[in-house]
């Protein structure tokens, strides 16, 4: 962390879609001057962190209300620089099928794509090779996860990985100024994978179920005994404890969707299992109702407006990643396509990044030839 390339990689690495900003932009322009200024820093250990004000912020998936942290700048090279050396140490013993809110994509999500969508395949592949044969599910949620985390307990849990006493301090300066994990922190997703770490490994070695799959704080398992899935869920519970965790209330065991026997029935029976946004039934693939609904306002707004931004069309692009890998047509059809053009909005980013980059490569231009003068 103490070497210049390293610091130099780590301010780059932390401004990306962030280069306009005033801040931003000073530490770029003086990038060989604030690079050795940190370094010294780090190595008299005189780094402190700056007090932090908590942000509101609605969580557009469940329209839960959160308090976040915004760290200026400065200090969030830091952080880029403590998971350069973090992320080795986490990913060489997290659980394989644990995903979710990680700010670098892990190597498995680089072959299969993006974490929610990797899950989804992975829990229709698993439901799939039951081939019709009755199971159960467990969906649980840890409650208020990043808030209850015992940094105590997170602190003993580093201690045993990591052996540089100066990187510890380091973690300590950053973790000291709050009860659980600061929402909004580059180092928190990271540790909290780590602070799970050997209850995943308990709940596949010891508990073995069917199938177990975490995102984040929300754990998914499969059994085709509904007694032995029980009891597995309250061995969890009673780990989680140890590490001061409990689930919320609403945790539930059910009997995964099936087709009627009699064709009289119409309507399958048992339940589908919700998770990453997608909702898998025994013979397809829906989205979330609350990413459908909001997905179609976009669009109707759009269509009242009469005038496509950026900011929109990046948005119904996005929302397009979640329909076209779920069986969703029909909907698109009828309720997106007549309303927005897909195509123009590509047309729109795609100008728009072009100017920016042409932009870009002008500044950078006019610095060197500044430079030279």
């Amino acid at each position: 962390m103490t070497e210049i390339e390293e610091i130099k990689t780590a301010i780059i690495e932390a401004s990306k879609g962030k280069r306009k900003r005033r801040p931003v932009k000073k530490i770029l322009e003086n990038i060989d001057s604030y690079a050795e200024n940190l370094r010294e820093r780090l190595i008299n250990e005189t780094w402190r962190p700056a007090i932090h004000k908590t942000t509101e912020l609605t969580e557009g998936s469940h329209n839960k209300k959160r308090e976040i942290v915004k760290p200026k700048f400065y200090e969030q090279i830091v952080h880029h620089l403590i998971v350069r050396q973090l992320r080795p140490i986490v990913e060489k013993g997290m659980y394989e099928h644990s995903f979710g809110s990680l700010p670098a994509k892990l190597a498995e999500q680089n072959k299969k794509g993006k974490a929610a969508l990797h899950g989804m395949r992975l829990m229709r592949h698993w439901v799939n090779g039951y081939n019709g044969r009755k199971f159960y599910v467990a969906e649980c949620d840890v409650k208020g996860f990043y808030d209850n985390i015992n940094i105590e307990i997170l602190k003993e849990m580093l201690a045993k990985r990591i052996r540089d006493k100066r990187f510890l301090r380091l973690l300590d300066l950053v973790l000291g100024e709050f009860n659980g994990l600061a929402k909004g922190f580059y180092t928190s997703p990271w540790l909290a994978h780590l602070y799970l770490m050997e209850i995943d490994h308990y709940i596949v070695q010891s508990l073995k179920p069917d199938h177990y799959m975490r995102y984040m704080d929300n754990l998914y398992l499969l059994h085709t005994n509904k007694k032995r899935l029980h009891g597995i869920v309250i061995n969890i519970s009673r780990n989680l404890g140890r590490v001061e965790l409990r689930f919320n209330k609403h945790l539930q065991i059910y009997r995964f969707e099936y087709p009627p026997k009699r064709r009289s029935r119409l309507k399958p029976r048992g339940r589908a299992i919700n998770c990453l946004g997608y909702v898998i039934h025994h013979n397809r693939v829906t989205l979330r109702k609350s990413i459908l609904k909001r997905t179609r306002a976009k669009a109707n707004k759009i269509e009242k407006k009469g005038k496509l931004t950026v900011y929109d069309a990046r948005s119904i692009v996005s929302r397009m990643g979640w329909i076209k890998h779920a069986d969703t047509y029909n909907w698109y059809k009828k309720y997106i396509k007549p309303k927005v053009s897909i195509q123009e909005c590509k047309r729109k980013i795609s100008r728009f990044d072009r100017r920016r980059q042409y932009e870009r490569l002008a500044d950078s231009s006019r610095q060197q030839s500044g430079n030279a003068a």
